[in-house]
Protein backbone atom coordinates (compact mmCIF):
# COMPACT_ATOMS: atom_id res chain seq x y z
CA UNK A 1 0.00 0.00 0.00
CA UNK A 2 1.18 3.44 -0.85
CA UNK A 3 1.11 6.06 1.14
CA UNK A 4 -2.01 7.20 -0.80
CA UNK A 5 -3.83 4.81 0.13
CA UNK A 6 -3.40 4.65 3.51
CA UNK A 7 -4.11 8.11 4.20
CA UNK A 8 -7.40 7.19 1.84
CA UNK A 9 -8.11 4.25 4.18
CA UNK A 10 -7.69 6.52 7.81
CA UNK A 11 -10.44 9.05 6.51
CA UNK A 12 -12.62 6.78 5.34
CA UNK A 13 -11.99 4.98 8.94
CA UNK A 14 -12.42 8.46 10.71
CA UNK A 15 -15.88 8.21 8.66
CA UNK A 16 -15.12 11.66 6.42
CA UNK A 17 -16.37 12.56 3.15
CA UNK A 18 -13.48 11.76 0.52
CA UNK A 19 -13.79 13.97 -2.11
CA UNK A 20 -11.12 13.21 -5.52
CA UNK A 21 -8.45 14.92 -5.50
CA UNK A 22 -5.99 14.10 -8.26
CA UNK A 23 -3.54 16.65 -7.67
CA UNK A 24 -3.55 15.97 -4.16
CA UNK A 25 -2.54 11.67 -4.80
CA UNK A 26 0.07 12.98 -7.21
CA UNK A 27 1.97 14.74 -4.51
CA UNK A 28 1.69 12.08 -2.42
CA UNK A 29 2.77 9.67 -4.94
CA UNK A 30 5.97 12.92 -5.94
CA UNK A 31 6.54 12.41 -1.54
CA UNK A 32 6.86 8.20 -1.72
CA UNK A 33 9.16 8.86 -4.64
CA UNK A 34 11.40 11.47 -3.71
CA UNK A 35 10.48 12.53 0.08
CA UNK A 36 10.52 16.01 0.80
CA UNK A 37 14.10 17.14 -0.22
CA UNK A 38 12.82 15.94 -4.03
CA UNK A 39 9.93 18.27 -3.70
CA UNK A 40 9.57 22.00 -4.20
CA UNK A 41 8.13 24.94 -1.40
CA UNK A 42 4.46 25.16 -2.93
CA UNK A 43 4.68 21.33 -3.43
CA UNK A 44 5.48 20.47 0.51
CA UNK A 45 3.07 23.73 1.18
CA UNK A 46 0.01 21.55 -0.16
CA UNK A 47 1.12 18.59 0.78
CA UNK A 48 1.45 19.48 4.51
CA UNK A 49 -2.05 21.71 4.06
CA UNK A 50 -3.60 18.72 2.92
CA UNK A 51 -4.47 19.61 -0.69
CA UNK A 52 -6.24 22.87 0.70
CA UNK A 53 -3.22 25.77 -0.04
CA UNK A 54 -2.78 27.03 -2.97
CA UNK A 55 -2.39 24.10 -6.23
CA UNK A 56 1.31 23.93 -7.02
CA UNK A 57 2.94 25.57 -10.35
CA UNK A 58 3.41 22.15 -11.63
CA UNK A 59 -0.30 21.63 -12.18
CA UNK A 60 -1.30 25.12 -12.88
CA UNK A 61 0.76 25.03 -16.17
CA UNK A 62 -0.48 21.84 -16.65
CA UNK A 63 -4.06 22.84 -16.47
CA UNK A 64 -3.00 26.22 -18.58
CA UNK A 65 -1.08 24.00 -21.59
CA UNK A 66 -4.49 21.55 -21.15
CA UNK A 67 -6.93 24.57 -21.78
CA UNK A 68 -4.70 25.61 -24.56
CA UNK A 69 -4.50 22.21 -26.61
CA UNK A 70 -8.40 21.60 -26.12
CA UNK A 71 -8.55 25.74 -27.33
CA UNK A 72 -6.53 24.60 -30.35
CA UNK A 73 -8.62 21.82 -30.80
CA UNK A 74 -11.73 23.31 -31.08
CA UNK A 75 -10.45 25.35 -33.98
CA UNK A 76 -13.11 26.32 -36.56
CA UNK A 77 -15.88 25.84 -33.74
CA UNK A 78 -14.64 28.88 -31.80
CA UNK A 79 -14.44 31.34 -34.74
CA UNK A 80 -16.84 34.45 -34.44
CA UNK A 81 -17.97 33.24 -31.01
CA UNK A 82 -17.93 36.35 -30.17
CA UNK A 83 -19.78 38.35 -26.71
CA UNK A 84 -21.46 41.66 -27.77
CA UNK A 85 -18.65 43.98 -25.78
CA UNK A 86 -16.26 42.04 -28.33
CA UNK A 87 -18.41 42.87 -31.59
CA UNK A 88 -18.61 46.53 -30.35
CA UNK A 89 -14.74 46.90 -29.98
CA UNK A 90 -14.52 45.25 -33.39
CA UNK A 91 -16.53 48.25 -34.67
CA UNK A 92 -15.03 50.66 -32.64
CA UNK A 93 -11.14 49.51 -33.59
CA UNK A 94 -12.32 49.53 -37.27
CA UNK A 95 -13.30 52.68 -36.85
CA UNK A 96 -10.37 54.15 -35.26
CA UNK A 97 -8.51 52.29 -38.38
CA UNK A 98 -10.49 54.20 -40.63
CA UNK A 99 -9.86 57.13 -39.17
CA UNK A 100 -6.15 56.84 -38.96
CA UNK A 101 -3.52 58.48 -41.39
CA UNK A 102 -1.95 55.33 -41.78
CA UNK A 103 -3.02 51.72 -41.74
CA UNK A 104 -1.30 49.72 -38.52
CA UNK A 105 0.93 46.94 -39.51
CA UNK A 106 0.28 43.54 -37.51
CA UNK A 107 2.91 42.09 -35.98
CA UNK A 108 2.94 38.68 -34.68
CA UNK A 109 4.76 38.88 -31.81
CA UNK A 110 3.45 35.79 -29.75
CA UNK A 111 3.75 33.08 -32.22
CA UNK A 112 4.98 30.06 -30.79
CA UNK A 113 4.56 31.49 -27.36
CA UNK A 114 2.44 28.77 -26.11
CA UNK A 115 0.32 29.13 -23.04
CA UNK A 116 -2.49 30.82 -25.67
CA UNK A 117 -0.36 33.86 -26.31
CA UNK A 118 -0.25 32.91 -29.80
CA UNK A 119 -3.77 33.67 -30.45
CA UNK A 120 -2.83 36.93 -30.07
CA UNK A 121 -1.46 39.66 -32.51
CA UNK A 122 -0.45 43.30 -32.25
CA UNK A 123 -1.34 46.47 -34.73
CA UNK A 124 1.26 48.85 -34.87
CA UNK A 125 0.14 52.05 -35.49
CA UNK A 126 2.11 55.53 -35.71
CA UNK A 127 1.95 57.16 -32.24
CA UNK A 128 -1.14 59.46 -32.44
CA UNK A 129 -2.60 61.08 -28.55
CA UNK A 130 -6.39 60.62 -30.25
CA UNK A 131 -5.29 56.86 -31.30
CA UNK A 132 -4.03 56.21 -28.34
CA UNK A 133 -6.62 58.09 -26.22
CA UNK A 134 -9.07 56.13 -28.44
CA UNK A 135 -7.53 52.43 -27.75
CA UNK A 136 -7.58 53.46 -23.98
CA UNK A 137 -11.66 53.44 -23.91
CA UNK A 138 -11.79 49.93 -25.72
CA UNK A 139 -14.22 47.78 -23.38
CA UNK A 140 -11.57 45.08 -24.18
CA UNK A 141 -8.66 46.26 -22.62
CA UNK A 142 -6.00 44.31 -23.96
CA UNK A 143 -2.07 45.12 -23.94
CA UNK A 144 -1.68 48.46 -24.63
CA UNK A 145 1.52 50.65 -24.95
CA UNK A 146 3.94 53.20 -26.46
CA UNK A 147 7.36 52.24 -27.87
CA UNK A 148 9.31 53.99 -30.17
CA UNK A 149 6.75 56.49 -31.15
CA UNK A 150 4.70 53.30 -32.57
CA UNK A 151 1.40 52.27 -30.43
CA UNK A 152 0.70 48.51 -29.68
CA UNK A 153 -2.47 47.13 -29.14
CA UNK A 154 -2.85 43.13 -28.46
CA UNK A 155 -5.81 41.66 -30.36
CA UNK A 156 -7.36 38.17 -30.82
CA UNK A 157 -6.38 36.72 -34.51
CA UNK A 158 -9.74 36.03 -35.15
CA UNK A 159 -10.54 39.62 -34.84
CA UNK A 160 -8.24 40.58 -37.96
CA UNK A 161 -11.16 38.72 -40.32
CA UNK A 162 -13.74 41.26 -39.38
CA UNK A 163 -11.68 44.00 -39.56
Amino acid sequence: MNLSEDIQRIKQVMGLLIESDNYYDKILDLYSEVGLDGMKDDEIKYLKSGGESELPSRFKSEISQKNYDDYVSQGESNKNNFKPEDWQDIFDLKKIIENSNHKPKIRYDYEGAGFFLDIFCNLEFDYDKEIFESLQRLNNQFYLQVQDDKILYTIPKIWLEEL
